[in-house]
């Protein structure tokens, strides 16, 4: 069995992860989007579509990642009973 620290560590490099991801998406989405008012082509709002959809469900799944890091870092922080 894995212990606290250990989790952490891991949960960290998923963070990391997760973070170039969510950037890169990011990115495509902005790209795309600017390519389409740029070259005012319509079939790009289709991608445009599909990546800001992705990019947001990204964002809430980060969030969610970080608010459950921040909380184990608390937890650690915390004393033991023992």
């Amino acid at each position: 069995m894995l212990d606290e620290k250990t989790k952490l560590l891991n949960m960290q490099f998923e963070r990391l992860i997760h973070l170039i991801v969510t950037m890169t998406v990011g990115m495509a989405t902005l790209i795309s989007c600017l390519a389409t008012i740029v070259y005012k082509i319509n079939s790009l709002l289709i991608i445009d579509g599909v990546l800001i959809i992705l990019f947001f469900f990204y964002i809430l799944h980060y969030r969610k990642l970080e608010n459950t890091v921040q909380s184990w870092y608390s937890s650690l922080d915390k004393p033991k009973l023992s």
